[in-house]
């Protein structure tokens, strides 16, 4: 790769300092870039969007379930475990 070029002071010898930064730096680009389509190919195929998009509505609907006890428990005098448990009869 490395042809020795002509100058009218003589043959100078390549500039390998330059030569090896540039290779090094196309190298991790392309490591970078190979790690990234792995990635993006192994969320297609365990479908992480379709999972995420799942617990976030799982989430919300929790939420709002715990907001409405909470609400539910404020508005009255009665605690949340005098709600859960059963009146005893005697």
């Amino acid at each position: 790769m490395y042809l020795l070029q002509a100058s009218s002071s003589g043959w100078d010898q390549p500039d390998l300092v330059g030569d090896v930064m540039i290779f090094f730096l196309i190298g991790l680009g392309g490591f970078i870039a190979f790690l990234f389509l792995i990635r993006l190919f192994g969320a297609w195929m365990l479908r992480i969007d379709e999972v995420i998009k799942e617990q976030k509505t799982t989430n919300d609907l929790l939420l709002k379930i715990y907001e409405g006890k909470k609400k539910e428990s404020t508005g009255s005098e009665a605690t949340s475990e005098d709600q859960i448990k059963p009146d005893k009869e005697d």
